[in-house]
Formats: structure tokens, C-alpha cells, sequence
């Protein structure tokens, strides 16, 4: 519940819709780094957690993501414009293909002009798998005493705790409770399961028409290295094959030199795309 940050509730996709035509008009702005989709947009309304404010520049989105807000921006560049302070820290994300294009860099500048500072880039890797190779008898239950199988809504709560205890939640912002339950009776969540029937390890995989797109990949300290984010992924391969879905795509932190490491071991490839993340706290 929102009290003290001058944000403004959006009711609807239409609403959004018209703030976003409104900017355009009044202001001349352009979208900088909104890329949800319909449907996402959707579902953050429906949820109560999409607010936005309004400027001489356009309009700003905010995305209550618990942690923190993500800020999505319709602006025109040309006109400098102040972003206050919240009760939480605020991130906004720019996407790039080589190097930031022109809009963005100087959409960061008035940023940090605001007191945003560079807080972390995450770059794309990717694989495009031939199901007739792959391997999928990569982990069995016998040999590690492990059952890698589709999450259920009574691992809910579990998969969550692996979640918070595994994730900055400012670097990877926390989807709700909700929209994990979601996830979970979509069959794009799957976990890792000991013989003593604990969730030791999670997985997600957003399937779209061609492509699975990887997030929150996390294991138990004391059941790491034992390959069971390995043997989730290519569980969710074997899921995405049957529905004729064979490129896997997902986002490391440049930083992350252990995941990048595993990943590139396992045949993906870095592209050429790219996020650079902006934090004001």
C-alpha cells in the first residue's frame, strides 16, 4: 500500500493505454525501455502494482516489484525532468545490441543527474539445441538420490524461501507470491526434490511460441555441486522439445563469473545483447 510517494494508481489497460497516447501528444515523449507485453501489462494492473507520475519530459511507470520499483520511461530526451525519492530504492534497465543507442545514454544522464548511479550489466546467452543430441539421462534419481520434476502448488512457499535467500533483490527483482502460483500451474517452474522429499532446488522457464526463456535458476548451498541446475534445465529442454521449442535464452550478470562459467559449459553462447541496470536508492 502506497502512502507517501506522490504515485498514482493505473486502473487499466486502458488507462495505460491513454497515458501513454497523452505523453506522446503533449509532450512528444517516446518509450526508452518499456518492452512489456500486453499481457504482462495485464497482469501487474490486475494485481494493483503498476503506478506512474506525470512530468514537462512525459510519463514515468512505476512497477511495484516489493523490494523495489522498476521504472519504465515514455519521455521526450530533449526536456531535463526530476524522479523524487520513494520508500524503496528504484532501478530502471536499458537494453542494448552492442552499445547503448543515443536515446539511452542520454536518458541515463538525466538519471544520473537525479543521483541514479551504475549498479550492474546482465548480458544474454543463448543455444539453440538439436533434439536428436541431446542428452537427457543427465542426472538420474538412483545415482543422486534427486527427483527433478515440475513444481506443485505445495512447493510454493519452499521455492520462494530458496528465492529470497539466493537473489538481490535488486539485481533480480522477486516476482509476487501470486504470480509464482501462476508459474507453477503453467508448468514453467520446476524443482529439485530430495529423498527427504525437500524442495532443494528451482528453476523457471517462461515458454512463448519459440523459445524458452530461462530465470531464477537457484540450489541449496549444501546441494550445490551436484549438477541439479544442470539437470533442471535440461528437464525444462525435454518439456520445451515436446512443444516443438528448441532456442533457450537467459540473462547472467556480467559478474556472475560461476554461471557464465557453468552456462558456456553446457554449449550456450553469449550474444550480443545486453542490460545496463541504473539503481537510485
Amino acid at each position: 500500500m502506497l502512502n507517501d510517494n506522490c504515485l498514482s494508481l493505473i486502473l487499466s489497460t486502458n488507462h495505460f493505454d491513454e497515458l501513454v497516447l497523452n505523453s506522446k501528444l503533449k509532450c512528444k515523449s517516446k518509450n526508452i525501455n518499456c518492452f512489456l507485453l500486453s499481457d504482462k501489462v495485464k497482469n501487474i494492473i490486475k494485481e494493483g502494482n503498476l503506478y506512474y507520475e506525470e512530468n514537462d519530459a512525459g510519463l514515468l511507470i512505476f512497477h511495484d516489484k516489493q523490494a523495489v520499483f522498476q521504472l519504465y520511461l515514455f519521455l521526450n530526451i530533449n526536456i531535463p525532468f526530476n524522479i523524487n525519492r520513494k520508500n524503496k530504492p528504484i532501478i530502471s534497465e536499458f537494453p542494448g545490441y552492442i552499445s547503448l543507442n543515443e536515446k539511452s545514454k542520454k536518458c541515463i544522464q538525466h538519471l544520473e543527474a537525479n543521483g541514479f548511479l551504475y549498479n550492474t550489466t546482465v548480458r544474454q546467452l543463448i543455444i539453440d539445441y538439436d533434439i536428436e543430441k541431446t542428452n537427457f539421462d543427465f542426472l538420474t534419481k538412483e545415482k543422486y538420490d534427486y527427483e527433478i520434476t515440475f513444481a506443485k502448488p505445495e512447493h510454493l512457499d519452499a521455492i520462494y524461501k530458496i528465492w529470497v535467500d539466493s537473489f538481490d533483490p535488486i539485481v533480480n527483482p522477486l516476482p509476487s507470491k501470486v504470480e509464482l502460483a501462476t508459474q507453477i500451474d503453467l508448468k514453467e517452474t520446476f524443482c529439485a526434490i530430495s529423498k527427504t522429499n525437500e524442495v532443494v532446488g528451482t528453476l523457471q522457464a517462461e515458454l512463448t511460441d519459440n523459445e524458452a526463456r530461462y530465470s531464477r535458476g537457484a540450489v541449496l548451498p549444501e546441494h550445490r555441486r551436484k549438477k541439479l541446475l544442470q539437470s533442471m534445465t535440461y528437464f525444462s529442454i525435454k518439456n520445451a522439445f515436446q512443444k516443438n521449442i528448441t532456442k533457450h535464452i537467459l540473462w547472467v550478470e556480467e559478474k556472475n563469473e560461476a554461471s557464465n562459467a557453468c552456462h558456456l559449459k553446457m554449449g550456450y553462447e553469449f550474444n550480443k545483447k545486453f542490460s545496463e541496470q541504473y539503481l537510485l536508492k
